[in-house]
């Protein structure tokens, strides 16, 4: 099989572009460490991939199980300990919870659409970038990059059957079912294919190392370059800080608990000690416990505010410093908060 058209797209962004854009997607993500721009950056290789892009209508059947929720009233019994008889007892409360009931639910649907995937076998896949960020890149790029090719390639048949897969997947997604929750999806579909080319992309690939680790990462030299790539992460340090500098109320919490259990046993066992008092300081303990609970939670929040606006200033200032080293163009307002998204 052939396509409609073939295209080959030359190279519009140069490897420093690339580095830059690269520089901006680490610092962007969020958990990758402050220090992320310290890495060593290997050389950056250029690569060429070819990929095919699919449009038509989808016509789709589906069936699932639509759920609808309501609140349903049921009784539990209670144990609960009277300090007068000194006695445990159960009391019938009423509760209510969430019940959910499934009914069975099909359709159609149809819708036009496209999807690009990489023009090659699925065991090769991995090796290629997302075929829907390569459409992007592709429809992004200068029309003057475009280059029509007289020889067309062949279309590999896996990579059709996956496009068309696709198609069929975006029309089901597209559907809006009933009821508060659905499980159970199946869908079946035909695709009546109007157009199919491929496109020849110019693309970049790195390698960088941290702690000794290394990492790859890739993007397009035509169109938005669109990085992507594995980096490292230390997203748990914020937590772990902040749980830390809150830990103690979490410990005093325990502590008046296990006192106000401890007077109940003394209250067991020493029937000569006022009940009145006895209840008292146990309602207060109980009550501290909660309280240290509250301001735990309040605490490990805020330090964990603190310590992600503390990260957000360190990554955007090693990138503002990282770019301005490398004589490369300063951040854009789009891309500032972009960045400020991070953490």
């Amino acid at each position: 099989m052939k396509p409609d058209r073939a295209y080959k797209v030359s190279k519009e962004h140069d490897e420093k572009e690339f580095k830059r854009e690269l520089a901006i997607y680490l610092t962007e993500k969020s958990g990758t460490p402050t220090d992320i721009l310290d890495s060593q950056f290997g050389a950056v290789e250029e690569d060429e991939k070819e990929y095919l892009f699919v449009g038509g209508k989808a016509n789709v059947n589906y069936t699932c199980s639509v759920g609808y929720d309501r609140k349903e009233v049921y009784y539990e019994n209670v144990k609960k300990y009277n300090s007068s008889t000194k006695s445990y007892y159960y009391e019938k409360k009423e509760k209510t919870r969430t019940v959910t009931d499934w009914s069975p639910y099909s359709g159609e649907t149809s819708g036009e659409g496209s999807q690009g995937v990489p023009n090659c076998s699925d065991a090769d896949r991995i090796n290629y970038s997302n075929g829907n960020s390569a459409r992007r890149a592709f429809a992004s790029a200068k029309k003057e990059s475009k280059e029509i090719l007289d020889e067309l390639p062949d279309i590999n048949p896996e990579a059709m059957a996956s496009a068309e897969s696709s198609c069929i997947e975006a029309c089901f997604n597209s559907v809006r079912l009933p009821g508060d929750r659905q499980k159970d999806k199946h869908y079946t579909g035909t695709v009546e294919v109007t157009r199919k080319i491929t496109a020849r992309l110019p693309e970049y690939k790195t390698s960088y190392e941290y702690n000794g680790k290394s990492y790859d990462a890739k993007g397009f030299a035509a169109g938005d370059v669109q990085v992507s790539g594995y980096y490292p992460s230390d997203s748990d340090k914020v937590e772990k800080s902040a749980k830390k500098s809150a830990s103690w109320l979490k410990w005093l919490a325990v502590g008046l608990v296990i006192l106000a259990i401890a007077l109940l046993v003394i209250l067991a066992v020493a029937t000569d000690l006022s009940t009145g008092i006895v209840t008292l300081i146990f309602m207060l303990l109980i009550a501290g416990a909660v309280v240290c609970v509250v301001f735990y939670f309040r605490i490990k929040k805020k330090k964990a505010q603190k310590m992600t606006a503390d990260r957000k200033a360190v990554k955007k200032e090693a990138l503002e410093e990282f770019l301005k080293k490398n004589d490369m163009a300063p951040l854009t307002e789009a891309e500032i908060a972009t960045v400020d998204r991070g953490y």
